[in-house]
Protein backbone atom coordinates (compact mmCIF):
# COMPACT_ATOMS: atom_id res chain seq x y z
CA UNK A 1 0.00 0.00 0.00
CA UNK A 2 1.14 3.70 -0.51
CA UNK A 3 -0.40 7.03 -0.53
CA UNK A 4 -0.59 8.67 -3.90
CA UNK A 5 0.47 12.64 -3.08
CA UNK A 6 -0.17 13.64 -6.89
CA UNK A 7 -3.89 12.61 -6.47
CA UNK A 8 -4.73 12.30 -3.10
CA UNK A 9 -5.26 8.50 -2.74
CA UNK A 10 -3.97 5.73 -1.11
CA UNK A 11 -3.49 2.49 -3.56
CA UNK A 12 -3.37 -0.98 -3.04
CA UNK A 13 -2.52 -4.18 -4.68
CA UNK A 14 -2.78 -7.87 -3.96
CA UNK A 15 -1.96 -9.41 -0.13
CA UNK A 16 -2.49 -12.65 1.13
CA UNK A 17 -5.49 -14.36 -0.63
CA UNK A 18 -6.21 -10.81 -2.27
CA UNK A 19 -5.03 -12.04 -6.04
CA UNK A 20 -4.35 -9.14 -8.37
CA UNK A 21 -6.55 -6.43 -7.93
CA UNK A 22 -5.91 -2.69 -7.32
CA UNK A 23 -7.97 -0.48 -5.03
CA UNK A 24 -7.64 2.87 -4.40
CA UNK A 25 -8.85 4.92 -1.10
CA UNK A 26 -10.08 8.40 -1.24
CA UNK A 27 -10.95 9.24 1.80
CA UNK A 28 -14.18 7.89 1.89
CA UNK A 29 -14.59 4.63 -0.20
CA UNK A 30 -12.19 2.09 -1.60
CA UNK A 31 -12.66 1.51 -5.06
CA UNK A 32 -11.46 -1.67 -7.29
CA UNK A 33 -9.37 -0.26 -10.21
CA UNK A 34 -7.36 -1.97 -12.82
CA UNK A 35 -7.94 -5.95 -13.12
CA UNK A 36 -4.90 -6.16 -15.54
CA UNK A 37 -1.68 -5.70 -14.84
CA UNK A 38 1.34 -7.42 -11.95
CA UNK A 39 0.78 -11.02 -11.10
CA UNK A 40 -0.60 -12.09 -7.74
CA UNK A 41 1.44 -11.73 -4.88
CA UNK A 42 2.20 -10.65 -1.55
CA UNK A 43 4.61 -9.28 0.87
CA UNK A 44 5.46 -6.68 -1.62
CA UNK A 45 5.81 -3.22 -1.25
CA UNK A 46 4.66 0.19 -2.80
CA UNK A 47 5.60 3.92 -2.68
CA UNK A 48 4.89 7.04 -4.53
CA UNK A 49 7.43 8.17 -6.74
CA UNK A 50 6.47 12.03 -7.07
CA UNK A 51 9.14 12.71 -9.76
CA UNK A 52 7.22 10.02 -12.23
CA UNK A 53 4.15 10.41 -10.72
CA UNK A 54 3.59 6.87 -10.24
CA UNK A 55 3.38 4.18 -7.26
CA UNK A 56 5.93 1.76 -8.16
CA UNK A 57 5.56 -1.94 -6.94
CA UNK A 58 8.25 -4.44 -6.23
CA UNK A 59 8.98 -7.65 -5.65
CA UNK A 60 7.04 -10.47 -3.90
CA UNK A 61 6.23 -13.18 -2.51
CA UNK A 62 7.54 -16.68 -4.59
CA UNK A 63 10.94 -14.79 -5.50
CA UNK A 64 9.66 -11.52 -7.46
CA UNK A 65 11.73 -9.40 -9.19
CA UNK A 66 9.69 -7.64 -11.32
CA UNK A 67 8.58 -3.78 -11.28
CA UNK A 68 5.02 -2.25 -12.17
CA UNK A 69 4.08 1.47 -12.07
CA UNK A 70 0.52 2.76 -11.66
CA UNK A 71 -0.39 5.97 -13.12
CA UNK A 72 -3.80 5.54 -11.74
CA UNK A 73 -5.71 3.91 -14.71
CA UNK A 74 -2.79 1.52 -15.85
CA UNK A 75 0.53 -0.54 -14.70
CA UNK A 76 3.01 -0.56 -16.96
CA UNK A 77 5.71 -3.19 -16.59
CA UNK A 78 8.86 -1.10 -15.68
CA UNK A 79 12.53 -1.97 -16.46
CA UNK A 80 14.26 -4.65 -14.44
CA UNK A 81 17.36 -6.28 -13.14
CA UNK A 82 18.52 -3.98 -10.04
CA UNK A 83 17.39 -5.48 -7.53
CA UNK A 84 17.30 -9.26 -6.08
CA UNK A 85 14.01 -10.92 -5.40
CA UNK A 86 12.91 -10.03 -2.21
CA UNK A 87 9.60 -10.27 0.09
CA UNK A 88 8.98 -8.52 3.45
CA UNK A 89 11.15 -5.58 2.90
CA UNK A 90 10.37 -1.39 3.22
CA UNK A 91 10.54 0.84 0.39
CA UNK A 92 10.35 4.68 0.48
CA UNK A 93 11.30 7.21 -1.99
CA UNK A 94 13.90 9.70 -1.77
CA UNK A 95 12.68 12.76 -2.76
CA UNK A 96 16.52 14.70 -2.93
CA UNK A 97 18.16 11.59 -5.44
CA UNK A 98 14.07 11.66 -6.65
CA UNK A 99 14.18 7.44 -6.83
CA UNK A 100 13.14 4.89 -4.69
CA UNK A 101 15.67 3.24 -2.30
CA UNK A 102 14.46 -0.55 -0.57
CA UNK A 103 15.94 -2.29 2.38
CA UNK A 104 15.95 -5.76 3.73
CA UNK A 105 13.85 -8.36 3.45
CA UNK A 106 13.90 -12.10 2.42
CA UNK A 107 16.41 -13.38 0.08
CA UNK A 108 20.07 -13.71 -0.57
CA UNK A 109 20.62 -10.00 -0.64
CA UNK A 110 18.46 -8.64 2.33
CA UNK A 111 20.59 -5.84 4.30
CA UNK A 112 21.43 -3.90 1.00
CA UNK A 113 19.61 -0.71 0.42
CA UNK A 114 19.54 0.40 -3.49
CA UNK A 115 16.88 2.07 -6.34
CA UNK A 116 14.57 -0.01 -7.57
CA UNK A 117 15.06 -1.28 -11.65
CA UNK A 118 13.57 1.11 -13.83
CA UNK A 119 14.79 4.44 -11.48
CA UNK A 120 17.39 4.91 -14.05
CA UNK A 121 20.33 4.39 -11.46
CA UNK A 122 22.42 1.39 -10.80
CA UNK A 123 22.15 -1.09 -7.57
CA UNK A 124 23.84 0.19 -4.18
CA UNK A 125 25.17 -1.91 -1.56
CA UNK A 126 25.64 -5.15 -2.73
CA UNK A 127 29.08 -5.65 -1.06
CA UNK A 128 27.83 -3.20 1.84
CA UNK A 129 25.27 -5.96 3.54
CA UNK A 130 23.74 -4.81 7.27
CA UNK A 131 21.87 -7.55 9.23
CA UNK A 132 18.95 -8.60 7.08
CA UNK A 133 15.71 -6.76 8.18
CA UNK A 134 11.99 -8.97 7.53
CA UNK A 135 9.52 -6.33 7.54
CA UNK A 136 11.55 -3.63 7.80
CA UNK A 137 10.43 0.40 7.84
CA UNK A 138 11.66 3.15 5.90
CA UNK A 139 10.57 6.59 5.61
Amino acid sequence: MAYDSGRGRTVLFGGTGAGADTWEWDGENWTQMADLGPPARSDAAMAYDTHRNQTVLFGGSNGMADTWGWDGRNWTQLADGGAWPRSKFAMAYDSKRQLIVLFGGMSMGVGNVGPTPGSGMAQHGRNRRSPGQQRANLT
